[in-house]
């Protein structure tokens, strides 16, 4: 079901440390390099560069709502090249938390097409 791909995508997307040891990622680079590479290709994350964090917190089976872990934009001092602080971990903190937050997931269509 697509429905059921979006929500693994969106809730698993990057959350997870690559253990493909055939993964082409895997191979030792200069991290400031590695870090600059669209990593799109493989589902699971090799850096803090790519990794997201999970989007969705736990609650029990009783709670009617899900809570988000951070909210859809983008940490000002990410943006501003600044050193993240306290606050910056209550919105995304790099572009695959931003892509693939469920609030921003598919929202807009691609002009480049």
């Amino acid at each position: 079901d697509s429905n059921l791909a979006k929500i693994r995508i969106i809730e698993q997307y990057k959350t997870n440390k690559c253990q493909k040891e055939d993964c082409k990622y895997q191979k030792p680079k200069a991290s400031s390099q590695q870090d600059n590479l669209l990593l799109y290709d493989c589902f699971d994350y090799h850096s803090k560069g790519d990794q997201r964090r999970p989007v969705f917190v736990k609650l029990s089976k009783k709670a009617s709502n899900v809570p988000l872990a951070y909210s859809q934009n983008v940490a000002l001092e990410i943006l501003l090249g600044q050193q993240p602080n306290e606050s910056t971990q209550k919105h995304c903190i790099n572009g695959y938390e931003y892509l693939y937050h469920p609030l921003n997931y598919k929202t807009v269509e691609c002009q480049l097409a």
